[in-house]
């Protein structure tokens, strides 16, 4: 079933699988919510890279944004996908309007979403999570 699920985070962990040492885990929370994006090397050097390329095109916000937490008291949701399709956008003007945050899609197989806003620092944090696939692939010498 496809499912799509828009937030804001405030936090990004990593994690590998002890029985699957190829397998990454990242953790992105929001006040009670979180969710969790399962892929390998290849799919976290993937997403490293879309936000390396999208830096240069980054805006500089007039104000500082700041992530409003997910508040479903009562209700526990952990959507997790399995990493298929990277989008990434920066800060910047659409349309006319200023969006002063990164805008991150990851989707899966089953065209299920996870359309996160993140601030430059957690998008930064983002990328430096993935460097040591980075390295690996030869984009970091």
């Amino acid at each position: 079933m496809q499912l799509d699920f828009l937030f804001d985070v405030e936090s990004v962990e990593r994690e590998t699988v002890p029985d699957a040492p190829e397998t990454i885990v990242l953790h992105f929370g929001s006040g009670e919510f979180s969710a969790e994006v399962w892929t390998d090397a290849a799919g976290m050097a993937g997403l490293v890279g879309a936000i390396i390329e999208a830096r240069p095109r980054a805006e500089r916000s007039p104000t500082t944004w700041q992530p409003q937490p997910v508040a479903i008291y009562g209700l526990t949701i952990r959507p997790r996908i399995e990493l298929a399709g990277i989008e990434v956008f920066p800060p910047g003007r659409e349309e006319g309007e200023y969006i002063p945050y990164w805008s991150i899609v990851l989707s899966d197989e089953d065209g299920s979403q996870l359309h996160m806003a993140l601030s430059e620092e957690t998008a930064l944090r983002v990328a430096a999570l993935g460097m040591r696939e980075m390295e690996q692939d030869g984009f970091v010498e």
